[in-house]
């Protein structure tokens, strides 16, 4: 796995420095401009590379690989709400039938991700998703500390695994901070992404000691 992790870690390196080498500060301004000018900064590069057929046979291959992510999304998406319902946390309209898909979760996540094409741009959808998966997975590695310093039956994280959950939540403040900076609808998602999440947790402890409370005591 860590072997896996380093490779894509140096393949991203790369894709960037590639894109940094190749484009100056004009033309790398098509990223905020998308909406308008529809053109991919990989579209760019190949451009002037192979001419312009190789740019759209490479917009071409980034909506490919744009499709098989969202696509991936879909798949996985749904079947967490529906695991949560069978657990009991989510209503069971959600949870999958024996060897069907979850198609209630399905909905609901189609639900979402249309509301989200025509209430927002892409450029927002892209940052505003972006913050709240790097908020999330820098929580996910504050949680390492807890396991190792809090009183928890898991094994103890080593030093090295602190190291690079130290550096991976520092990496995070510091492109929250940047991303941040004058955005006030930033803010709203992050306020309402947190809110939902309390609301969220709230429910599952209620859940959770209901359940408890439910089960008849042996003794």
């Amino acid at each position: 796995m860590l072997i896996g992790c380093a490779l894509v870690a140096v393949l991203y390196l790369l894709v960037n420095w590639v894109f940094v080498a190749n484009l100056t500060p004009n033309e790398s301004r098509a990223v905020f401009e998308y909406e308008t000018k529809r053109v991919t900064l990989g579209h760019l590069v190949i451009k002037d590379l192979l001419g312009e057929a190789g740019g759209i046979a490479m917009s071409f291959l980034s909506m490919t690989a744009f499709v098989a992510a969202t696509s991936a999304m879909m798949l996985v998406g749904p079947r967490v709400y529906a695991a949560m319902a069978e657990d009991g946390f989510l209503p069971q309209l959600l949870a999958a039938k024996q060897g069907q898909a979850p198609t209630g979760s399905v909905l609901l996540q189609a639900a979402l991700a249309l509301v989200l094409l025509f209430t927002h741009t892409l450029q927002e959808v892209l940052t505003n998703v972006g913050a709240i998966l790097t908020l999330f997975a820098a929580l996910v590695s504050l949680t390492i500390f807890r396991v190792h310093f809090g009183q928890s039956r898991l094994p103890k994280p080593g030093p090295l695994t602190l190291v690079a959950a130290g550096i991976h939540v520092a990496s995070a403040a510091y492109m929250l901070y940047f991303g941040f900076r004058g955005k006030t609808h930033l803010w709203l998602w992050i306020g309402g992404i947190l809110a939902v999440t309390a609301v969220a947790l709230l429910v599952y402890r209620v859940t959770l000691w209901l359940r408890l409370k439910s089960v008849p005591d042996e003794g």
